[in-house]
């Protein structure tokens, strides 16, 4: 079995709800594969910002790919407007359960969230796993993460050792990772 990989497409930085220069990247993509011929895609996350456009993508390569399995990013998670922050409730794990849904109607194309599943006698494993934060301070200060993922409308405060102020955020990095590496 032939496997390609792609991970941290980023679409919406270049093709941002236009078809024709996504159409222009899944072209240019399949080229760079100079003929070789791929059973499966491995889509290992940050596939975008829009489920929208990243549905589009998906559809395109499903074409060239007998298979394809995908698992999610942090870039996947992001609300990037307070048009999206409201659509999705600010939860960004309701655009994430959206997505699934969306892809579900794409025969070829199977979205990995803790389960593993047999093709052709190889298995594939897939979550979105996430990094452990060992600083909130800089997660606060340096992470688009922590401006841009939601698990609710109001945030909470933490004091951090050897700070003297709370820094509020919306996320728990802890709680994902931990929920996320249970599933390995």
């Amino acid at each position: 079995m032939t496997i390609d990989i792609i991970s941290d497409i980023h679409l919406d930085f270049y093709a941002r709800f236009n078809r024709v220069k996504t159409e222009a990247f899944v072209e240019k993509l399949i080229k760079s594969k100079r003929d070789k011929y791929f059973e499966v895609l491995v889509i290992a996350g940050d596939i975008g910002h829009y489920n929208d456009d990243n549905l589009y993508l998906i559809k395109l390569l499903s074409q060239f790919y007998e298979k394809i399995f995908i698992t999610w990013g942090n870039h996947d998670l992001y609300l990037l407007s307070s048009q999206y922050k409201e659509k999705y409730n600010y939860n960004s794990f309701h655009r994430l359960n959206e997505f699934k849904e969306m892809i579900k109607s794409i025969k070829n194309v199977t979205f990995l969230d803790g389960q593993k599943i047999t093709y052709k006698g190889i298995t594939f494993w897939g979550s979105g796993l996430w990094y452990n934060v060992s600083s909130l301070k800089h997660w606060t200060n340096y992470m688009n993460d922590s401006r841009y993922i939601y698990d609710r409308i109001d945030g909470y405060k933490i004091v951090l050792p050897y700070d003297f102020y709370p820094i509020k955020y919306n996320f728990d990095t802890f709680k994902l990772y931990k929920k996320e590496y249970e599933k390995n």
